[in-house]
């Protein structure tokens, strides 16, 4: 199983588990509450050390997947749960918190938007997110 950080692992299957045995019978999976939100977190949001990446979390919910679909005979398509990327996910998965030359906190484009969206689904039937509304400078630039 990929590497998952302590912070959020306990809770997210104990809380997937509460939600597929509240779901009603023949509808998608869905997988996560929301976990995109906690990859490439800087400290002190997981501990000491950054949170897990995007290919771990990818990782990590590919094999959940493959897991479920092996015990679902209607092939029910999956879904991630995930929310909309943050507006600084791309960033965060390529810019390194130190780095003075690449802003761990910048804004993604439109571009980087989509990249973080489809690389946060592979394995996944569905691409579908909550997304939120923040009336800040936390926004997407799109």
């Amino acid at each position: 199983m990929p590497a998952m950080t302590a912070c959020c692992f306990g809770n997210l299957v104990s809380r997937d588990k509460k939600r597929r045995e509240r779901k009603e019978k023949g509808r998608s999976k869905n997988l996560g509450n929301e976990l995109n939100l906690l990859a490439n977190l800087a400290p002190p949001w997981c501990g000491d050390k950054q949170c897990f990446n995007t290919a771990e979390m990818v990782n990590f919910t590919s094999a959940l997947a493959t897991i479920i679909r092996a015990g679902d005979p209607k092939g029910r398509p999956i879904t991630s749960g995930f929310a909309a990327p943050r507006p600084q996910a791309w960033h965060q998965e390529h810019c390194n918190l130190t780095d003075p030359h690449c802003d761990y906190w910048g804004l993604d484009t439109e571009e980087q938007f989509r990249e973080m969206l489809a690389a946060e689904h592979q394995g996944m039937e569905v691409i579908e997110f909550s997304f939120f509304f923040f009336w800040n400078n936390l926004s997407c630039k799109i």
